[in-house]
Formats: C-alpha cells, sequence, structure tokens
C-alpha cells in the first residue's frame, strides 16, 4: 500500500512537472512571438528613420541652395545699389552744372538784353568804333549760343542718367522681389525640416523603447527556459534519469550562421544576446 501511494505521489509529481513544462512552454513561444513581432516592429521603425533621415538631406540640400541664391541675390542688391547712389550722384552734379550754366547763360542774355536798349549814341561813345561795337556783340551771341548748346548737352545728360537709375531701381525691386521669395521658400523648407527632425525624434523613442521591450521579452524567456530545464530534472523521480545525446538537428549537415550567446545584431546594429543557434541548410531539409 505504501509503495502504491509512493508511486502514485512520484506520478503525480512527474505529470505535475510535465504539466508545468507545457505550460512554461507555451509561455515561452509566446514570448518569442511577442519578441519577432517587436523585432519587426523595430525593423519598421527604423525603415521609418531612414526615409526620414533621406528626406531630411534633400531639404537640407535644398535649404544650402536656397541660402546660395539668396546670398548671390543680395550681392546684386548691393551692387544694384551702389550703382543707384553712383548714378544719383551724377544726376546731382549735372544739376549743379545745369544750375550753374542756367545762372550763367541768364547773366549774358541779362547783359544782352540791356545792352539792346542803349541808344546807339551812347553804344558809340562806350566804343571806340563801331567795329568794336559789333565786335563785342558779335561775341556775345556767341557765348550765350554756345551756353545754350552746354546746357541742352547737360540736360541730355541727365535725362539719360535718370532714364538709367529708373531702370537700375527696376531691377532693384525685382530682385528684392525675388528675394522676399527665396526667403519665404526658405523658412518652409526649415519649418519642414523642424517638422521631420521632431518626428525622428518620436520614432528613435520608440525605437528605444521597444529595445528595452525586446530585452524585458528576452530576460522572460530565458527565465522560462531555466524553469522548463529544472522541471525536465524532476522526470527523474522515481527512477534513475540517465539523459541522452542530442542529435543534430539538420539532415545532411548544414552549417551554423549565427551560434548561441552575444553579437552584434543584425539589424539593430548592437551587442545582443543571440537566444538560439542558426543553421542554413537547402529549401526542403529534413529537421529533426
Amino acid at each position: 500500500m505504501k509503495k502504491l501511494i509512493s508511486l502514485m505521489v512520484s506520478m503525480v509529481m512527474i505529470f505535475g512537472s510535465v504539466s508545468f513544462a507545457s505550460n512554461y512552454n507555451n509561455q515561452l513561444n509566446n514570448v518569442n512571438k511577442n519578441i519577432k513581432n517587436v523585432k519587426d516592429e523595430i525593423k519598421d521603425k527604423q525603415n521609418v528613420v531612414k526615409d526620414i533621415n533621406k528626406i531630411i538631406l534633400e531639404l537640407d540640400a535644398k535649404i544650402d541652395e536656397s541660402e546660395q541664391k539668396i546670398s548671390v541675390i543680395q550681392n546684386d542688391i548691393a551692387k544694384t545699389q551702389a550703382e543707384i547712389d553712383v548714378t544719383q550722384k551724377e544726376i546731382t552734379k549735372l544739376e549743379d552744372n545745369i544750375d550753374t550754366n542756367t545762372d550763367l547763360l541768364g547773366s549774358r542774355l541779362r547783359v544782352m538784353y540791356r545792352t539792346s536798349d542803349i541808344d546807339y549814341f551812347q553804344i558809340l561813345l562806350n566804343s571806340s568804333d563801331m567795329e568794336e561795337l559789333l565786335s563785342n556783340m558779335t561775341m556775345i551771341k556767341k557765348i550765350v549760343k554756345n551756353d545754350k548748346e552746354i546746357l541742352a548737352d547737360l540736360k541730355e545728360q541727365k535725362d539719360s542718367v535718370e532714364t538709367k537709375k529708373i531702370s537700375l531701381q527696376k531691377e532693384e525691386k525685382r530682385m528684392s522681389t525675388f528675394k522676399a521669395s527665396l526667403e519665404s521658400e526658405q523658412k518652409v523648407l526649415e519649418k519642414n525640416m523642424q517638422e521631420q527632425n521632431s518626428n525622428k525624434q518620436m520614432v528613435v523613442k520608440d525605437i528605444e523603447k521597444l529595445k528595452q521591450m525586446e530585452d524585458a521579452l528576452i530576460k522572460e524567456a530565458n527565465d522560462l527556459q531555466s524553469k522548463i530545464r529544472e522541471l525536465q530534472k524532476t522526470k527523474g523521480i522515481g527512477g534513475n534519469y540517465k539523459g541522452g545525446v542530442m542529435a543534430w538537428p539538420v539532415s545532411g549537415g548544414g552549417r551554423v550562421t549565427s551560434s548561441f550567446g552575444y553579437r552584434i545584431h543584425p539589424i539593430l546594429k548592437e551587442k545582443k544576446l543571440h537566444t538560439g543557434m542558426d543553421i542554413a541548410a537547402p529549401s526542403g531539409t529534413g529537421i529533426f
């Protein structure tokens, strides 16, 4: 009777251990599935980061191009403004010359006007002879004619310079408008850049959280494997369990592509614990 009870207790312990081991195996399978899901999600997030980095590089290149254009047009505006200043000085100088020559012409015309009103007798008195009188009158007329020609030439030059100034001012306005448009586009690009950087930071944070989740799941998987191994030892209760030799799980050989232990993760590119052994073999190879 005692032997029967002892055998029943042993069987209960064995089957209980097997039951627990089976339960742990189910949990382990679920954890491994979760690990795979997390790894897939990490990979997806990293692809998102790659896409964002590509967009950021494109935006950065466009911003650089925009800055170069703004710099060039700013220099052009400065040169045009300098030309406008020069033409304004030319206009001021021509205006001064016109005023001076206008005053001179007015003075000479007044002299001629006064001379034309003088009695011939008085002119004769003031002139040594008639020849001198006529000579003086002719000289004044020539000077006045020359003054008029100079004045007309100065006015023509002034009109030409003013036309040039108007043209330069229009060009400056056009370039200023273009510059404002470039600066507006650049602000949009910089705003997009900020948004992309913000999105990238959020995704990177998500990746860090997923990595922490993966580490926690790997730890949980290791704990479950330890519990399973402990429970498997209890199968020897009531007898001497001698164990056995594990067979190579792939028929026809195969090769180990990644061993158990720490390695550089192929996706995360950082040191991670590889909780299994990867064996490569042709498609359709039997697994034991």
